[in-house]
């Protein structure tokens, strides 16, 4: 309180835009730190569908393979069929 008290009206001018200067930095940096974990978020989201779909491919391609007999291929190719 001292400390403002022997301040003439320039200096107190002074020392309050400093303050709103920090304050717009700082709002600055919150807003692009909220814009870099949206970014984040979204490519975490990316990787998990990903990963999703690279877990769930193996079983597809073993049912497929399940799903096909391969002694009917070789009777489509004695037949002349390919």
């Amino acid at each position: 309180m001292s400390e403002i008290n022997g301040m003439t009206d320039a200096e107190l001018i002074a020392k309050t835009r400093d303050f709103e200067a920090d304050i717009r930095k700082s709002k600055t940096g919150i807003t692009r730190f909220q814009n870099d974990i949206k970014g984040l978020d979204r490519v975490i989201k990316e990787n998990k569908e990903k990963l999703t779909m690279s877990t769930q491919l193996p079983h597809m391609v073993a049912n497929v393979g399940e799903i096909l007999d391969a002694e009917d291929d070789e009777d489509d190719e004695k037949d002349g069929f390919k």
